[in-house]
């Protein structure tokens, strides 16, 4: 057997035997051995205000301000919330699986001289903690680390490293606008075309330009869920220096949401950039920025379809709006009965006319839940004559009685190309829906009183 053969077997054996002797528990398997860990540090990621972290020769550093991260150098932005919680999490709940004597010589053999990652903790009471990690065991589950001021190498859960390895890209807060949609109680949308401005009262939304008008919750919560997940595509620029640049001076859309605790965002939405890769064109992007933020960036085509809203888009497309609880009466006429039914409670429903079915249960949830949830599949603010006259002596009528003796009256035109008009109390708009929601309301009297 060759020298050189012989010194290889030598090696591979003697890293076995270190392998064995001093990273594995002798007498047992990893997975039967008793967790015999310890904290690397005595103090909780909530105490943590202050972070420096240097890797691959750049510095970051982030600063807690009112309970948010922030990162102040090299750039002063945002951090993403979840990354560096999770970052400061990790550091400060890492245990040490194992300390190793390892003398300053042989530190480089463990990744530590120099350290891939140095973090630099600091605590509210004004103390530090130093944390540097360097390469993974062999089995990938662990990093040598170096824990303060200890001499000892500290084998710690690789999880640790994977946390703290952020580049910059990855440590900021890439939200294209942050708040939470619930919390909105107010907006304003500007578009090419057209102003709006939204208002939550109650559980309901409502237009209040260009014209009061219930508007479409769901449409309202699509946009508002759309804006606040989206994330932007690449940063552009650090800063806004030269906004006709981006179309910024004059922005195409603007988004302002008002939250309930007084707070405001805003973005605004520039001039349309292509991307391209190798010289074939890519998906479209546009120039956008949070003022609240100085850097301007990109989003993806398919938020800005999300701003590009109508009133059509944004106004309600239910034909009624009540609170069944308050109901006490309702009047049914169509093509096959005259209904009157009444209640004291709002929930148990009983027949006043026709007289031969007086005081038999009425099954008017069927009526109520077509009203309410049938959803129109045009609005026609200025109908045609044509149309209009098709109401004027309708297939069905409604009328909806509540307890402190309002009155709601729907109207609704007969099937005509497959189409069925409706319109509900002095509004002057229609409502076009299918066939399906006279179907829905043109009920027979066995469908609509149950027998005793």
């Amino acid at each position: 057997m060759k020298k050189t053969t012989l010194l290889v077997l030598g090696i591979a054996l003697a890293l076995v035997a270190y392998v064995y002797f001093y990273e594995l528990p002798h007498g047992r398997g990893r997975d039967a051995a008793k967790d015999e860990s310890v904290a690397a540090f005595s103090f909780a990621a909530d105490d943590v205000t202050g972070i420096v972290l240097e890797r691959a020769g750049t510095t970051v550093r982030l600063e807690k301000r009112d309970g948010v991260w922030v990162i102040t150098a090299p750039v002063e932005t945002r951090a993403d919330p979840s990354v560096a919680s999770g970052l400061v999490s990790s550091a400060a709940g890492a245990r040490v699986q194992r300390w190793l004597d390892v003398d300053a010589e042989r530190r480089k053999q463990f990744g530590l001289d120099p350290p891939a990652v140095t973090l630099r903790l600091r605590l509210s009471s004004g103390a530090e903690h130093t944390l540097q990690l360097g390469a993974r065991d062999f089995s990938g589950l662990s990093v040598y680390a170096l824990v303060d001021q200890h001499n000892r190498v500290a084998l710690l859960p690789s999880a640790v490293l994977s946390s703290a390895d952020k580049p910059l890209e990855e440590l900021r807060d890439r939200s294209v606008l942050a708040f939470n949609s619930w919390e909105v109680n107010g907006v304003e949308l500007r578009t090419p075309r057209a102003r709006f401005r939204l208002e939550r009262r109650g559980n309901g939304w409502f237009l209040t330009a260009p014209r009061e008008l219930r508007a479409d919750e769901n449409a309202v919560r699509d946009l508002l869920d759309a804006v606040s997940f989206a994330r932007l595509a690449a940063i552009a620029a650090e800063s806004v220096e030269q906004p006709a640049r981006y179309g910024l001076d004059r922005p195409q859309y603007e988004l302002r949401i008002r939250t309930e605790k007084g707070e405001e965002r805003t973005l605004q939405v520039g001039r349309r950039t292509e991307r391209s890769r190798g010289g074939t064109p890519q998906s479209a992007h546009y120039y956008a920025r949070d003022i609240a933020r100085s850097m301007v960036f990109t989003i993806g085509e398919e938020l800005v379809r999300e701003l590009d809203r109508s009133l059509a888009d944004l106004r309600s497309k239910r034909i009624a709006h009540f609170d069944r609880a308050q109901l006490r009466r309702i009047e049914l006429r169509n093509q096959h009965l005259t209904l009157v039914a009444e209640t004291t409670d709002g929930e148990k429903w009983l027949v006043r006319e026709p007289a031969e079915k007086k005081d038999q249960p009425a099954q008017v949830s069927r009526i109520l839940s077509t009203l309410e949830f049938s959803r129109a599949d045009a609005v026609l603010d200025v109908p045609p004559a044509s149309i209009a006259r098709q109401l004027e002596k309708p297939a069905v009528e409604i009328t909806l009685g509540s307890a402190e003796g309002s009155t709601l009256r729907i109207v609704v035109s007969a099937v005509h190309d497959g189409k069925v008009y409706a319109r509900a109390g002095a509004d002057s708009a229609v409502f076009q829906f299918s066939e399906t929601f006279f179907q829905q309301l043109n009920l027979q009297a066995h469908e609509l009183i149950s027998s005793p």
